[in-house]
């Protein structure tokens, strides 16, 4: 822009020589706010990238072991599914819906030999073991020439269409679950091995400049990823790092390190005077020390910390604004990192506070190789004066002078790497425990994996030949089983003569401690062959193992479910956060219900049986049965209700209406002969003592009353007292 309008403005004031004059002024403008043209760029160091997708995005060619970000090249759109759970005559299904994709990564533009873990928005997706801790297919291909064509690919394109992509290392997740992402595709980043060993730093440099760089060094470095456009930029800040230097050989470059010896021949005679003039001598300059940085700072890889940037630092003196920053887009130990800091530092101070020699010689046209210079002193500039030449150099880094490095990587703190295990899968017939009252059996599920890395299982019902999707499980339960039996108890009293000890699968399952008090509306709940257990206290006695004490047996209703449970019995502990529930899945009371559950590590479904479901709509048996006579021999029995709601007996507050209307059913027996039944809607039951003397039964004969709540779906189990005739 300043260009043309200085052409122009030049061109009206001084005619052509205006003109002229004023495009190069504005050449020198434009080049000072827009540069000399596009920007070549070669690997930059930067916090772990983010996936891209852009056409035309450089491919990493990944040396050693490095994390590279994804480039997505490849992908179908999001495949929906949708599950329907429950409905009936009365009530409609749930409709869920899941989403997925399948997407193919590029990562390394040359051949790999493995890929280690695999991460996704941070979290892993698959571990160092190969193991996969999100539900998706993988296949990698490794870039090689005998590469095969990829069969999703194929299938989405004509048949031959399809290339192998020979060459280019990538990844194929097919039905990659997307439902932890946020129903989005995740960015992706993978841990790269070329090779496992350290990569020679002159293979790099060779291999980026396409043979021009040769010769050899001892330096080594974990990982290099070449990314740009341009092979000086990448090559740069190798040679700014390492102690490595370049020297022309014939058509190409020689590594040179810092500590070798200069190969030059003897020294031309030094000129005295030049054209009758006299010239400076040789001589020594010492910079000014002040001129040095306070300090060298080197960021790098650190591949203990899972490729996270690390730095090094090195100074007496830590002065930001004297400090001198090194980028090395590189994966390093930590120790490598801190012994190049601190040469990078000692060679500043060599070169900026120590001696700078000046020599002229007096010769004809030389080779480089002629010049002599102190030892351990590399030419640094070369002056062509009348016939002779002006030589500079600088002191080198002795080999001594480097301090042996000690640095510490630091604590990881990323995702931890712990396998999914094998899917643990425990059905819960549910009471009613929450308002409004259920319809349908409640079906509880509550499962975790035997590997701390298990997160999810697909769950399904399966009804003979039939399979419907039931969604998800929810987060990971506490699953174990009894170490030891469990004696029977009355559900009417707290057990404090008995403790429970259990034991779970792994460390990352945990069993609440407690408030002391297992009455408490909020105290843990434990389920064990269908009896729930409520507890006061939990101690933890091992890394596996707890001690439960005070024990509320047979809550919520599932007082006949009291019995020995003998060691080895599989409990678990439900809780709302942990357990998936179903209550309308169709179920009747009675039914038997079968449930799948399919988890990242499992090679079958795992599967578990629950018969004689209905719990939750099942009346309870009423309580505090009692039978009395008065004076004239009539029978008067009374009772109370139980609401299906049953969270403990609150003083003060009325059970809930759990019924549309009361409805009783009494039985009266005196050894296998049935004598009377009844039906009522009231709690108390007189029956006269003509209707007893029309049993025919002698005085202090055995009677035996039952009674039953009959509700709107099932009929509750007999409370039953014996007594006599008086």
């Amino acid at each position: 822009m300043a260009t043309l309008i200085l052409t122009a403005v030049g061109s009206a004031v001084g005619g052509p020589l205006g003109s002229a004059i004023g495009a190069f002024v504005g050449q020198q403008i434009d080049r000072a706010l827009i540069g000399n043209g596009p920007r070549r760029e070669g690997p930059r160091l930067k916090e772990l990238e983010v996936q891209t997708s852009s056409y035309g995005s450089a491919i990493p060619a990944v040396y050693g072991s490095m994390r590279v970000a994804g480039i997505v090249f490849w992908a179908s759109d999001l495949i929906e599914q949708r599950s329907v759970s429950g409905g009936s005559k009365s009530q409609p299904g749930t409709a869920t819906y899941s989403y997925s994709a399948n997407l193919a990564v590029a990562f390394s533009g040359r051949p790999i030999a493995r890929v280690g873990r695999i991460w996704a928005d941070g979290n892993l997706l698959r571990g160092a073991a190969g193991d996969l801790k999100f539900e998706t297919e993988l296949r990698i291909h490794y870039g090689h020439q005998d590469q095969p064509v990829d069969p999703l690919l194929a299938s989405s394109e004509a048949p031959g269409r399809s290339p192998a992509y020979r060459g280019l290392a990538y990844a194929v997740f097919e039905g990659l679950q997307l439902a932890e992402f946020g129903n989005r595709i995740p960015s992706l980043t993978f841990e790269v091995f070329e090779r496992e060993d350290a990569v020679p730093l002159h293979e790099i440099l060779s291999n980026i400049s396409d043979r021009i760089i040769s010769g050899e060094t001892p330096e080594t470095l974990n990982g290099f990823a070449i990314q740009g456009s341009d092979a000086r930029t990448s090559i740069e800040p190798l040679i700014n790092t390492f102690p490595v230097t370049l020297r022309p050989k014939g058509d190409g470059l020689e590594i040179e390190g810092w500590f070798d010896a200069p190969h030059l021949a003897a020294a031309s005679p030094s000129a005295i005077r030049l054209n009758g003039k006299a010239i400076e001598r040789p001589a020594k300059k010492r910079a000014a020390q002040s001129n040095a940085a306070a300090s060298i700072v080197l960021r790098y890889y650190e591949k203990e910390r899972d490729y996270q940037i690390g730095l090094q630092r090195h100074g007496p003196r830590l002065i930001h604004d004297r400090e001198t920053q090194l980028e090395l887009p590189a994966c390093l130990s930590a120790v490598a990192a801190q012994r190049l800091t601190s040469l990078n530092w000692l060679q500043q101070i060599r070169m900026k506070s120590r001696s700078v020699r000046v020599s002229t010689f007096s010769s004809s046209p030389p080779m480089v190789g002629q010049f002599q210079t102190e030892t351990r002193e590399k030419i640094t500039e070369i002056e062509y004066l009348n016939g002779c030449f002006r030589v500079m150099g600088q002191g080198w880094l002795d080999a001594e002078s480097a301090p042996s490095a000690v640095a510490d990587p630091g604590r990881d703190v990323s995702s931890p790497d712990v396998t999914a295990g094998q899917t643990l899968l425990q059905l819960v017939d549910l009471p009613a425990m929450i308002e409004p009252m259920p319809s349908q059996p409640v079906l509880g599920v509550v499962a975790a994996g035997t590997g701390e890395g298990w997160r999810k299982a697909r769950l399904a019902v399966r009804e003979g030949a039939a399979l419907t999707e039931l969604g998800r499980t929810a987060l990971p339960g506490s699953i174990g089983w009894l170490l030891s039996s469990l004696p029977a108890h009355s559900g009417h009293l707290v057990d404090t003569d008995h403790s429970v000890m259990v034991r779970v699968h792994h460390p990352g399952m945990d069993f609440p401690a407690g408030s002391g008090d297992p009455l408490s509306l909020n105290a843990p709940i434990v389920h064990v062959a269908g009896e729930l257990i409520k507890y006061g206290v939990s101690e933890q006695i091992g890394p596996l193992d707890f001690r439960l004490s005070k024990l509320v047996r047979g809550c919520f209703g599932s007082e006949g479910k009291i019995a020995l449970h003998p060691a080895d019995t599989p409990l678990c502990i439900l809780s709302p956060e942990a357990m998936t529930q179903f209550n309308s899945i169709g179920l009747v009371f009675g039914d038997s219900v079968s449930i799948e559950a399919y988890g990242i590590g499992d090679t079958l479904p795992v599967v578990a049986s629950l018969a004689n479901v209905g719990l939750a709509i099942r009346p309870l048996p009423p309580c505090h049965l009692n039978v009395k006579f008065d004076s004239g021999q009539n029978m008067q029995i009374s009772w109370l209700r139980r609401s299906r709601l049953d969270r403990g007996w609150r003083d003060y507050a009325d059970l809930p209406i759990d019924e549309p209307q009361l409805i009783f059913d009494v039985q009266i027996e005196s050894g296998l002969t049935l004598l009377a039944t009844f039906q009522l809607q009231s709690e108390t039951l007189e029956i006269s003592s003509t209707t007893i003397g029309s049993w025919g039964l002698l005085s202090g004969a055995p009677l035996i009353i039952g009674m039953q709540q009959r509700g709107a779906y099932a009929v509750s189990e007999t409370t039953s007292m014996s007594t006599n005739l008086p």
